[in-house]
């Protein structure tokens, strides 16, 4: 398998990831960023073991009117697959299109935040509407969650995405390559070239200014800015704030 990386992965393999880097990424995309970079590492690894050259992961993928990159989208003879990585603990609930965890009081499910059934989804349909408008006809990608903790137990009841656990890859796998076959060599490296290097205006989304229709529902896959992110702005002033009393005490009491 030949892996195309860009965005964030670029970056951080042309410099040392530093904790600024680190802090920044974390500010932008949350707290599990680190651990689900982890998964997507994993996967990766896993995928170039089987998968031969015919497919391509085209990672960290930036598309108009989204702060967020889609972390990969495998493009092969047997179709278009978006992959969303998480390094989730715990017991949760795949059912439809909703996403829930076990409270570890009641024992019962509720929903969980983000909802990454939701999220999975939305980022393909964004990959969907991105590669109709450059002119291929792909809108029968497939969703795909991987949940690269050993120790998760998920109950799946008919997921609107494709639930892979780590024990699960060589079933995975096998499915993929049993598909039925739909684009050949030339339409491979366009999609993945094409998907590597968007070109688009950061500024404007991708239907003339107004509002992509994933982005009107990301609120619901937990890609909004999130209540700690504002916590945390806060604290952060406070903290410049004190900085700038103790300094400007240090000044008076010398003069």
């Amino acid at each position: 398998m030949r892996v195309i990386e860009t965005g964030v992965t670029d970056t951080a393999e042309e410099k040392p990831h530093g904790i600024l880097d680190r802090l920044n990424d974390l500010w932008k995309f949350g707290l599990a960023w680190e651990q689900d970079r982890q998964a997507k590492d994993e996967l990766i690894a896993e995928l170039r073991k089987r998968l031969d050259n015919k497919y391509m992961l085209v990672t960290d993928v930036t598309l108009p009117g989204l702060e967020i990159p889609i972390p990969m989208v495998l493009v092969g003879p047997t179709g278009i697959q978006v992959i969303y990585a998480s390094a989730l603990k715990g017991v949760y609930r795949a059912k439809n299109d909703t996403w829930s965890v076990m409270d570890n009081r009641s024992h019962r499910f509720k929903p969980a935040q983000p909802n990454l059934i939701a999220r999975t989804l939305l980022m393909t349909r964004a990959i969907e509407t991105y590669l109709s408008g450059q002119g291929f006809h792909t809108d029968d990608a497939e969703s795909v969650l991987f949940l690269s903790q050993p120790g998760i137990h998920v109950d799946s009841i008919r997921p609107t995405v494709r639930v892979v656990q780590a024990d699960g890859l060589d079933r995975y796998v096998s499915g993929i390559l049993q598909n039925r076959q739909e684009l050949d060599q030339s339409e491979i490296s366009q999609i993945a070239e094409t998907l590597a290097e968007p070109a688009f205006d950061p500024s404007e989304t991708m239907a003339s200014g107004a509002d992509s229709p994933w982005q009107l529902n990301f609120s619901l896959a937990g890609l909004t800015l999130p209540r700690w992110q504002w916590l945390t702005l806060g604290v952060m002033g406070l903290i410049e704030i004190c900085l700038m009393a103790g300094f400007l005490l240090i000044v008076f009491n010398n003069l």
